[in-house]
């Protein structure tokens, strides 16, 4: 019972974490990923790594030398996932920067995940109208350790 009332709360607060962060245009995406490279199997870390590459090269398409100069980034808060067939994903809120049409974003997005080490073809991207897609990525099941599962070293909010 109190285990239960603590993952409500601590949902709650990632819930507000989320809502507090200052999104201009966010999106919502579904990244997957190989679950093996090189007979190197996939797990939280290297999942976790994988989307730093990501979230660097993305930041390097959008923002040029400034991304590592000044240190310029895009808003994002990743979690991994496992699916019901044992297959780890991230679900991930983005924010697409002002000077940026959302076409290009897109595009964006799908190359510097394809340019990474075990990311898969599929991704899935959209618009967020609303809280759905928030509650959607801090629901409780497809996560075995629910706090391991939100990606803090790759979360970004300013």
């Amino acid at each position: 019972m109190y285990y239960n009332h603590f993952k409500s709360g601590f949902r709650t607060s990632i819930i507000g974490f989320i809502k507090s962060i200052p999104w201009a245009n966010p999106f919502g995406i579904t990244l997957t990923l190989k679950q093996q490279v090189n007979f190197q199997k996939l797990d939280l870390t290297t999942a976790s790594a994988n989307i730093r590459h990501f979230t660097n090269r993305l930041n390097r398409m959008i923002f040029g030398a400034s991304a590592q100069r000044h240190g310029k980034g895009i808003k994002f808060f990743p979690v991994i996932e496992k699916s019901a067939d044992d297959r780890l994903h991230i679900h991930a809120v983005i924010d697409c920067p002002d000077h940026i049409d959302t076409s290009s974003f897109n595009d964006k997005i799908n190359q510097a995940w394809s340019k990474t080490n075990f990311g898969y073809r599929h991704t899935h991207i959209q618009p967020i109208r609303d809280d759905g897609w928030s509650l959607y990525i801090t629901k409780f099941d497809q996560k075995a350790e629910y706090d391991l599962a939100i990606d803090w070293m790759n979360v970004r909010n300013h």
